[in-house]
């Protein structure tokens, strides 16, 4: 067999014998290689804070979570969780799609002497903490 034919028989899908082994035809003989198609690193948590670092009485704060980039399409879940039971914060709270900061409302029934606070944000294994005061 001429190099012509075994280019006319892979092209149209025959299969060739070499050496009395059967061997499958190949779709196409010259091949364009694609380059491959990477997936973005995962989107990691970057920090945790709030908007104050001292809060008086009953009264609420705003916390911040803020990833290392852009959030994927359907947004990046992010865990909380608050040190002191008179905080009310939510279990976790979503970073949309395409943003790298949200928000989330933190509340308390107040404290009757002051306390260091501190909440945890966790998403993919990774934490990250802050720290604020509560005084009465």
């Amino acid at each position: 067999m001429t190099v012509s034919q075994i280019r006319m028989s892979a092209l149209l899908g025959v299969s060739m014998m070499i050496a009395g082994v059967m061997m499958p035809a190949m779709a196409k003989t010259t091949a364009a290689f694609e380059p491959a198609v990477l997936a973005p690193a995962p989107t990691g948590l970057q920090s945790l804070s709030t908007s104050v670092a001292t809060v008086a009485g009953t009264t609420t704060l705003t916390g911040t979570v803020t990833l290392n980039g852009p959030a994927p399409v359907g947004g990046t879940a992010v865990a909380l969780k608050g040190s002191y039971k008179s905080e009310t914060l939510p279990a976790g709270v979503i970073v949309p799609a395409g943003s790298s900061t949200a928000n989330f409302t933190i509340s308390s029934t107040g404290v009757a002497a002051s306390r260091l606070i501190t909440l945890k944000a966790t998403h993919n294994g990774i934490s990250k903490m802050t720290t604020y005061t509560r005084t009465p």
